[in-house]
């Protein structure tokens, strides 16, 4: 069984359960994840990561953003990273050691 569904992105068939895009003469497996397009954006360089981000940020900030579900999900946050460091899951650094990382990171990109 194919249907055919046309939208602004271009035409999609799907044939038996697989799903392809066809647009400008070729097709293109539809079946991508977020996780995909995290590791292929992160294999951009970095002024491309910049945009994207930029970008990204920007269609938050767009959007409504209920306050008090904001202030759930921190305490929430805070609760569970609380929780690691009194079970002891949580790896610490001391300030000396972010102090070093910092200069370390400084010195490679030759600032």
């Amino acid at each position: 069984m194919e249907t055919r569904l046309a939208t602004s992105f271009g035409s999609f068939d799907q044939t038996d359960g697989a799903h392809q895009r066809e647009r400008r003469g070729y097709h293109v497996d539809m079946a991508k994840t977020a996780d995909d397009l995290r590791e292929e954006v992160l294999a951009l360089p970095a002024q491309q990561r910049a945009r994207i981000a930029s970008d990204l940020l920007a269609s938050l900030d767009s959007e409504t953003v209920d306050d008090q579900e904001v202030d759930q999900l921190w305490s929430a946050e805070t609760q569970r990273r609380a929780a690691m460091l009194e079970s002891g899951n949580a790896r610490t650094l001391s300030w000396g050691d972010i102090e070093q990382r910092f200069v370390q990171r400084r010195d490679q990109r030759g600032a």
